[in-house]
């Protein structure tokens, strides 16, 4: 799956994008940063992300059943 998620955009699955949301929250408990304010730059990262997502996600579970199907986790529903 994090193999399919990078093939997105490494923001979605990268430390970094985690540490940005940390340092955000970090901001608000220290006084220096609005809680709506932080919000509102987190919702503008992922909204982009996820717009990129739901445009390649045929593409993406195509990849994921593929991968369970090599690892012999999927089985056929009939």
């Amino acid at each position: 799956m994090i193999c399919s998620l990078r093939n997105v955009d490494l923001k979605l699955v990268s430390p970094q994008t985690r540490r940005i949301v940390e340092e955000y929250m970090n901001k608000i408990v220290e006084g220096k940063k609005e809680y709506r304010e932080a919000l509102d730059e987190t919702l503008k990262l992922y909204s982009t992300l996820y717009r990129q997502l739901k445009e390649k996600i045929d593409r993406i579970l195509a990849k994921l059943v593929d991968s369970m199907k090599k690892h012999h986790t999927y089985k056929s529903i009939r």
